[in-house]
């Protein structure tokens, strides 16, 4: 596959539930429209296919709080906009399981 975007929470949940194949890796932004990055890797993570696919998390806001609710939402790990390339980068290779092929869903509202 390739890269997949979404433009809200509830169009990256629509898309992952009517691909033909599973994702790799998931990039979720937390403050979108519609519905937010935590409700949507809930919804995400109550279907078995996405059950352990990793959700990155990506947010403006790096407070203590902020991550741990990326966690409890069932976020794999959280990193902080604006996106350091070689963080970013390093934290994909990190959660790609090596006999994956490398399909991202992006859910971002915009890259910067």
């Amino acid at each position: 596959a390739g890269i997949v975007e979404a433009g809200d929470g509830q169009e990256a949940v629509e898309v992952l539930q009517t691909a033909a194949f599973t994702f790799s890796v998931i990039l979720m932004d937390v403050m979108m429209p519609q519905m937010c990055g935590l409700e949507a890797t809930r919804r995400i993570r109550a279907d078995p296919r996405y059950s352990s696919v990793p959700i990155l998390g990506v947010t403006g806001d790096c407070g203590p709080g902020t991550l741990q609710q990326c966690l409890d939402a069932g976020m794999t790990s959280a990193m902080g906009k604006p996106l350091d390339t070689p963080a970013l980068r390093a934290c994909l290779l990190r959660h790609l399981q090596p006999e994956h092929a490398p399909s991202i869903c992006f859910s971002l509202t915009s890259l910067p």
